[in-house]
């Protein structure tokens, strides 16, 4: 009896650490350059969108933002700091009015909903005169860029 005991007890050791073998490596083989959805990680810094030289959480910027970065900010490198250009132009009163009852962005034609879309499309940034994505009386995203970086 105790051999039989003992059998099931080695079998059953070998069992558990085949488990947790297998979930090991399910953690191990995890592709951290993507979140759970399958799409890419992107910069942290809103409106980026460009691949993170770190893939954790702390340090997940871009080479232009990574000294914002927890544990990587001495590595940042200033020279890659380059003036950057809006080149989308708004829309004109106009072209507005041309689009105006087309369902404009996919919505319905003459609601208020596509009043709000055609607005939106003609914002302008206050410094540079192009399309201001963050909303009115705010800078575009290049303008804010340069000006954080000292860069007008």
């Amino acid at each position: 009896m105790d051999s039989k005991k003992t059998i099931i007890f080695i079998f059953s050791i070998i069992a558990i650490v085949v488990v947790l073998a297998l979930i090991s490596n399910n953690n191990n083989s995890k592709d951290v350059w993507h979140n759970y959805d399958g799409s890419d990680i992107i910069c942290r810094v809103y409106g980026c969108g460009k691949r993170p030289v770190y893939p954790n959480w702390d340090d997940r910027f871009c080479i232009e933002h990574l000294d914002r970065s927890a544990n990587h900010s001495s590595e940042h490198d200033s020279s890659v700091e380059r003036k950057k250009y809006n080149t989308k132009k708004a829309l004109t009163k106009e072209e507005a009015e041309q689009l105006r009852g087309t369902g404009y962005h996919g919505t319905r034609p003459y609601s208020a909903a596509e009043n709000a879309e055609l607005r939106a499309a003609m914002r302008t940034c206050p410094n540079c005169g192009m399309y201001a994505d963050r909303g009115e009386n705010n800078l575009c995203f290049a303008c804010d860029y340069n000006k954080e970086h000292g860069l007008d």
